[in-house]
C-alpha cells in the first residue's frame, strides 16, 4: 500500500509553474501505466516529469518504483545487464527500499555473481536488518551456495520477522526443502572443480567424486557446442542413495534423477550402473544448459531435447505407444501437453508423454537441426511468442510440423 499512496499523493500538489504543472500532468499519465503494469512506456514520462522537477521527491519514488518493475520484466526475459542497470538507477533514487537490493542480488545471483549478490544483501542487512525480504534473499543464496544450515537460519529468520510469508506456499514449500536437505545431506562429502561439484555419502559412494567430475567436463562441450551457451555458474551434482533422494527430494519413484537448479541422482551401485548413471546426468546437465538458453522452455521440448543428449533414440515400441494413444483417443497435441509434469502420479501417463516428447524432438532436430532449435529457444527468450518465434526460425507452425511428424509414425 505504501507503493500506492506515494503514486498518487502528486494529485494533492499542482505547482504553479509551467514545467512543474507539465510535471505533474506527467506523472499522473505514468502512474496510470505503472497500475497497468506497464513499465516500459511509464518509464520515459516519470523520467521526464523528473527532468521538469528534479526536486520533486515524489517523482524521483515513483521513478525508482517503474525502474524496479521494468527490472523484474528485464529479469524474467533474461537481460540481466540491463535489469542490473535498471534496479541501480533505482536504488540511486531512493535507498530506503530493501526490495530493489534484493531484486539486484536475485539478478546478480541469475548472472552467475554470488559474491556481488552476497556483498549486495550484506550491505543493505545493515541498513535495514528488520528486513524479511532480504534475510529471504540471503537464504536463498546461503542454499545456492551449498550452506544448508545458514539457509534454514535466515528463512526461519525471514518468517519470524513477516509471519505472513508462512502463507506462502512458495516460502514454504522452500523451507521445507531446505530442512529437508539439511537432514540428508549433513555428512555429505563434496569435492569440486571449476565450476562443477559433486556431493556424497563417501561411506556409501567411495571415490566417486572425480568420476563424475570427469563426466561433466566431458560432456560440457559438446553440450555447449551444439546448443551455443556456454554457462559459467557453478553447478552441484548431488548423488543419493534411492531413500535419501526420496527423503531429500519427495520425488515420484518413477524419477531417474532431477534438475531444480541442482542435478540430483539416486543411485544403486555405482561400478556396475556408470553407463546408466552417466546417460542421467547427460539428460541432467542438458537441463541446466537449457535453462540458461531460456528458463521458460516448454517442457515437451526440454525433455526431448534432454532424452536426446542422454542418447535415447525413438524406437518402434515407443511408436507403437504413441499411434495406440492416437487410437483411443488419449493423445494430446505437444501444446496442450501439462506445463510441468512432476506432480503426474501415473506412470502410464507420464511415459507417454516422454515418448512423444522424444520422438517428435528427434524428428525436428532431423529436419532442422540442434542450431534451430537453439535459435528457437534464443528468439523466444528474446521476448517473442513461442509458436511465432517457432513459425519464424522453422518456417512451419507448430502444428502443422506435428501433423507431419505423426503422419511419419503411420
Amino acid at each position: 500500500m505504501r507503493w500506492l499512496l506515494l503514486l498518487l499523493i502528486t494529485a494533492c500538489a499542482v505547482g504553479q509553474q509551467p514545467d512543474k504543472e507539465r510535471a505533474h500532468k506527467l506523472n499522473e499519465e505514468a502512474v496510470v501505466l505503472f497500475g497497468d503494469k506497464d513499465y516500459a512506456k511509464a518509464l520515459p514520462l516519470f523520467e521526464e516529469a523528473r527532468r521538469l522537477d528534479p526536486d520533486n521527491e515524489v517523482i524521483g519514488q515513483n521513478l525508482a518504483r517503474a525502474l524496479h518493475g521494468r527490472a523484474f520484466e528485464l529479469k524474467k526475459a533474461g537481460s540481466l545487464r540491463q535489469a542490473e542497470e535498471a534496479l541501480r538507477a533505482a536504488i540511486d533514487l531512493d535507498g530506503e527500499e530493501p526490495a530493489f537490493d534484493a531484486l539486484l542480488a536475485e539478478v546478480q545471483v541469475l548472472a552467475g555473481s554470488l559474491f556481488q549478490a552476497r556483498r549486495t544483501l550484506e550491505t543493505a542487512l545493515k541498513e535495514h536488518p528488520d528486513s524479511a525480504q532480504l534475510f529471504e534473499g540471503l537464504g536463498r543464496l546461503e542454499y545456492r551456495e551449498e550452506f544448508l544450515e545458514e539457509a534454514a537460519q535466515c528463512l526461519e529468520t525471514a518468517a519470524k520477522l513477516d509471519p505472513k510469508l508462512k502463507e506462502s506456499p512458495r516460502f514454504v514449500r522452500f523451507l521445507k526443502k531446505v530442512r529437508r536437505e539439511k537432514k540428508v545431506e549433513s555428512r555429505f562429502f563434496k569435492e569440486t572443480r571449476g565450476q562443477f561439484s559433486v556431493k556424497y555419502d563417501d561411506e556409501g559412494f567411495r571415490r566417486v567424486g572425480a568420476s563424475v567430475l570427469d563426466l561433466l567436463d566431458r560432456s560440457y562441450d559438446s553440450f555447449a557446442s551444439d546448443l551455443r551457451v556456454w554457462p559459467k555458474d557453478q553447478l552441484t551434482v548431488i548423488l543419493y542413495t534411492r531413500s535419501e533422494y526420496k527423503a531429500a527430494t519427495g520425488a515420484h519413484s518413477w524419477t531417474g534423477g532431477l534438475f531444480d537448479g541442482k542435478i540430483r541422482v539416486p543411485v544403486r551401485n555405482w561400478d556396475r550402473l556408470q553407463s546408466e548413471i552417466r546417460a542421467t546426468l547427460d539428460h541432467e546437465l542438458a537441463h541446466w544448459f537449457i535453462r540458461k538458453l531460456c528458463p521458460r522452455v516448454p517442457t515437451w521440448l526440454n525433455e526431448g531435447m534432454a532424452q536426446l543428449r542422454e542418447g535415447k533414440r525413438p524406437g518402434r515400441v515407443t511408436g507403437e505407444r504413441i499411434s495406440a494413444a492416437r487410437r483411443a483417443g488419449r493423445y494430446r497435441s505437444v501444446a496442450s501437453l501439462p506445463a510441468s509434469w512432476a506432480g503426474i502420479e501415473n506412470r502410464d501417463e507420464v511415459s507417454l508423454y516422454y515418448s512423444q516428447a522424444l520422438h517428435f524432438t528427434r524428428y525436428l532436430v532431423d529436419r532442422h537441426g540442434w542450431s534451430a532449435l537453439a535459435s528457437l529457444l534464443e528468439g523466444w527468450r528474446s521476448g517473442e511468442e513461442f509458436a511465432a518465434a517457432f513459425k519464424r526460425v522453422l518456417r512451419v507452425d507448430l502444428a502443422s510440423a506435428e501433423q507431419d511428424w505423426l503422419r511419419g509414425l503411420r
